[in-house]
Order: C-alpha cells, then structure tokens, then sequence
C-alpha cells in the first residue's frame, strides 16, 4: 500500500536515514506550496468532493471511461492515437507554420525551437514525409499541427493526400482551432483520406466561436 509521507506522519518512518531524508522533502514541499500560494494562486480544498469530482463519479455511472488521472473521458470508443500518445512509438507530428489567427493560453509554441522564424516561413511537409518514408520509418500515426495549419489550406489537404498514398495504413489526424473549417474543405479533406480532426476549444469563447 502507498502512503503519503506528510508532516504528521514521518515519525513512524523506521529507518533513520530515510526519516531525515523524508522530513527534508516535506518541508520542500511546504515552502514551494506557501511560495506559490504567496503569488495568489490558492489549490483547492480536497476534504469535500468538488463540482468536477461529482460531475465524473456521475459518468463513471454511466459507464463512461475516465483516465489520465482524471483530465480525460470517453464513451464508447477512444482513438488508437489517444493511445499512441502515452508511449510516442511510430508515431510522428509535424507543422507547416507556426502562425496562427489565434492566442490560446495553452499554446506552448513560443517556447519552440525557431518559433520567429517558422512565424513568417513554411516547412515542406512533404518533403519531410518523404524522407521518412525512403527511410524506412513505420509510421503508425501521423499529424500536423500548428501554429493553424488550416490558413494553408492547400498545403494541408496537399499533405494528407501524399501521405494517403505513400503510407495508406497510417493513421493520420489534423489539429485546428477549427473555425476555418468550412462544409468544403471538410469534404477535401475527408477525399484526401483524412481520419481524424482534433479540434481545441476554449470553454471562455463565445458560443459562436465554438
């Protein structure tokens, strides 16, 4: 059985060396927490279960699958690259710019490698897709991501065509915003042999925007 080593209970820690240890990493965590909390960002109180905590007992009811220490939920059926994530093994994501029409707070892309330059200049995915293919990699999923990849839209259709004929068995998926997204361009896509379109939604935007 784990057990939290707190304040409270590190007396009952045996061996001498690991008790001295242990009381160092909880006093680390002390003044990390109160350090944190000082820049008025306050954790919340785990005694009562919280709004969320019932909202997910309430699925998990109804036979919905919770995962990823509870930041994930699926009926039904969950995407083989959901999967593929936890390990990364064949699987391979790319981007043709970084620019993008939007500013989510979640987007780490200003912390890349290169983001001013890939702002104003385009990677030849294809290309890219190519030499991997000649080399031999067994891809088993594929992406393109961002910046938006849809402000190219004829580079994005462009790449999951190529990557429907030179690679028919992977799985290919396209990242978005999606409000590009038009009745026309879904349907090149879908010709193109996409499978799958992630969407990113930010729950503060308007409905409209959603």
């Amino acid at each position: 059985m784990l057990t939290k080593i707190t304040k409270e209970n590190t007396h009952t820690i045996k061996n001498e060396s690991f008790r001295n240890y242990a009381k160092v990493f909880v006093d680390i965590e002390k003044d990390t927490l109160e350090s944190i909390t000082s820049f008025g960002l306050h954790f919340e109180a785990h005694n009562e279960p919280t709004e969320k905590q019932r909202k997910l007992a309430r699925l998990k009811m109804k036979k919905a699958i919770v995962r990823n220490n509870s930041k994930s939920v699926y009926v039904n059926r969950i995407s083989s690259a959901c999967e593929a994530c936890q390990t990364g093994t064949g699987s391979y994501t790319s981007f043709i710019s970084l620019n993008c029409h939007r500013d989510c707070y979640f987007c780490f892309n200003k912390n890349q490698d290169d983001y001013t330059f890939y702002l104003n200049h385009k990677k030849d995915v294809n290309e890219e897709l190519n030499y991997l293919i000649k080399k031999g990699y067994q891809l088993k999923h594929l992406a393109l991501t961002g910046g938006e990849p849809l402000l190219f839209k004829e580079d994005t259709v462009d790449f999951f065509r190529l990557s429907k004929e030179i690679t028919p068995d992977t799985f290919t998926r396209l990242y978005t915003a999606g409000d590009l997204l038009t009745e026309d361009l879904l349907q090149q896509l879908q010709n193109a042999g996409l499978d799958e379109i992630r969407i990113s939604i930010k729950m503060e935007d308007p409905l409209k925007r959603r």
